[in-house]
């Protein structure tokens, strides 16, 4: 297994970052949902060779994955939506607070509910995988200070 397991176990579960919005396909374009899906498949495909995975736990892992990709372009959109929301106030002579503390609150549950799903995948990765290739993957992950 190559040490760049680590990365695509990460993107393919967390995908944190990615999803809320923070990240860009590329440091000179604007985000890209099908940019951002076709990264995520690309990851996914490279983590099945990694671990060396039945034909049975590729089409799973895919499944994961495409969850994973089905969020991307709703996120993406409430994301923009809420920059949006922000950048409005900063532009505002008086910004209404409320307003703005309302919206930060609600994007802090969709963020949440997201990481729900997200967990949700990596628990069901989990499942899928065998307790040596669990093992293995545990091996690059960094250790407790």
């Amino acid at each position: 297994m190559r040490t760049r397991l680590l990365p695509k176990i990460l993107i393919l579960v967390g995908a944190v970052a990615l999803l809320s919005g923070f990240t860009r396909c590329g440091h000179h374009h604007r985000p890209d949902p099908e940019r951002v899906q076709k990264h995520i498949s690309r990851h996914v495909e490279d983590f099945i060779d990694d671990i060396d995975a039945t034909e049975a736990q590729a089409t799973q892992i895919r499944a994961l994955g495409q969850r994973v990709s089905d969020e991307v372009p709703d996120a993406m959109k409430q994301h923009r939506a809420f920059k949006k929301t922000l950048t409005d106030a900063w532009k505002s002579p008086a910004p209404e607070r409320e307003g703005v503390h309302q919206a930060l609150d609600a994007q802090s549950q969709r963020v949440t509910a997201l990481m729900h799903r997200m967990l949700d995948v990596a628990l069901d990765l989990h499942d899928v995988l065998t307790p040596e290739q669990r093992q293995e993957i545990t091996s690059h992950l960094p250790e407790d200070e």
